[in-house]
């Protein structure tokens, strides 16, 4: 089994982990509702991440202004919730989920009759992470690679 191309192109960074906060915000220069997400790296598979990882999405709601976004592609997370991410970092040195065509770069991880499973594709989790894992062995050299 093999991830389609989409999660990987201009991946720089690929880990596991729980959302542990979202906080949306309007952001003056971007003109728009972004938020930011934090996530506990449990597992490192692909570059240098610490061990929270602070993302941020365009969208989200600011229920003291009554406002709210939604951002066709662009994912959201609910803290407690534990995912995949595919991120890549913006030219503000922002982590953004990867989004290439009608691939969302994140994988929802849930339980299915006990077992981990990742919800794209129904994938057993344990497919899911060694197609990863595969995957991230054959990438050129000089992308730094990190499984932990």
């Amino acid at each position: 089994m093999d991830l389609p191309d989409g999660y990987f192109r201009n991946t720089q960074a690929i880990l596991e982990g729980e959302c542990l906060e979202r906080r949306s915000f309007w952001d003056p220069r971007a003109g728009l509702i972004l938020t930011e997400y934090a996530f506990r790296a449990d597992r490192v598979f692909l570059g240098e991440v610490g061990g929270v990882v602070r993302i941020v999405q365009p969208g989200g709601v600011l229920p003291e202004l009554d406002l709210g976004l939604t951002v066709s592609g662009s994912p959201s997370f609910v803290p407690g919730e534990r995912t995949i991410l595919f991120l890549w970092r913006s030219p503000q040195g922002e982590f953004r989920v990867n989004v290439n065509g009608q691939t969302v770069g994140c994988l929802p991880v849930r339980a299915s009759g006990g077992r981990p499973g990742v919800a794209a594709g129904a994938y057993p989790y344990e497919v899911a992470v060694a197609a990863i894992e595969a995957r991230v062995r054959r990438m050129p050299a000089g992308v730094p690679r990190r499984a932990r």
